[in-house]
């Protein structure tokens, strides 16, 4: 089976940074991990995928580089 997850950036305004930062973890092999905490976070069109933001939600991932 395979999965494609396809990002829609144009949805909203958190769109952009949520689309680009678990491709960043991805490159670490981390990417399903990322990926769950974002869901699990979200708050659409509410700021809420800005950098800081991005980067705690990082530093909860054991043994990823967030200095990229």
């Amino acid at each position: 089976m395979t999965i494609v997850l396809k990002n829609f950036i144009a949805l909203c305004l958190d769109s952009i940074t949520a689309a680009i930062a678990p491709q960043r973890v991805k490159e670490q092999g981390k990417f399903w991990n990322f990926y769950d905490i974002l869901y699990k976070n979200q708050e659409e069109n509410s700021g809420w995928a800005n950098k800081d933001t991005v980067k705690k939600f990082a530093l909860q991932i054991g043994g990823l580089n967030t200095h990229l």
